[in-house]
């Protein structure tokens, strides 16, 4: 079940990704590169070797953080981010609810802890659930949306991303894990869940930040 539940999770970013950039063809070409890249190491185990110096596992996160750095560097990127509508950028964090039924059955095959579930301290799934309602005025009752509304939400999904974040990296084998010793996080470094950290958490990232700057200029 964690593999149709990641599944659902990464086709719903993938096709997130077409609509907001259908006419941008060099950028999608580039995402599906950076996929298929993270795909192809981790259906060869690279990132399961957890003893290694530097860590393999930062390089799930470092070309995101770049990534994101160089997005929000550039004149043009910018103007475009500037222009994604707020409804684009709540229903992709719909997302989120996939996610933590896939990181429950990750817990049921004893390949992440019970601290990154919904029945442990991963509440994550508040915000898929919350992004729902948020889409839904968004698109048919606009006039309830107000701005001091998107700020709570985004800075609750915020804090719940942090959260999860934080307790999977604490929990990851290897000299920085201080979590989770007898069942640590090593389900999202196998094929295709590590498209989780690598792909959708930085998106869900992503557009938080941009939603902080969006219900100003409502």
């Amino acid at each position: 079940m964690s593999l149709l539940y990641i599944s659902l999770a990464i086709a719903f970013t993938l096709v997130w990704y077409f609509s907001l950039l259908k006419n941008k063809i060099l950028i999608l070409s580039l995402i599906i590169l950076y996929v298929l890249f993270y795909c192809l190491l981790s259906y060869n185990g690279f990132f399961l070797v957890f003893d290694s110096i530097p860590p393999r596992q930062a390089l799930v996160f470092a070309p995101s953080v770049i990534a994101m750095v160089l997005i929000f560097g550039f004149r043009q990127t910018r103007n475009f981010i500037k222009n994604i509508e707020l409804r684009y950028l709540v229903a992709f964090n719909i997302v989120r609810v996939p996610v933590e039924f896939a990181l429950h059955e990750l817990f049921l095959e004893s390949k992440v802890p019970q601290m990154m579930t919904f029945e442990g301290r991963n509440f994550d799934i508040i915000t898929g659930l919350f992004s729902i309602v948020i889409y839904y005025l968004l698109t048919y009752r606009p006039q309830l949306v107000t701005t001091k509304l998107l700020w709570g939400y985004n800075i609750l999904g915020l804090i719940l991303l942090i959260n999860i974040v934080s307790t999977a990296l604490l929990s990851v084998p290897g000299p920085f894990q201080v979590l989770n010793y007898d069942m640590p996080n090593v389900g999202v470094f196998y094929f295709p869940y590590i498209l989780l950290p690598s792909l959708i958490v930085p998106t869900a990232l992503f557009t938080h930040i941009v939603l902080f700057f969006k219900p100003l200029t409502k």
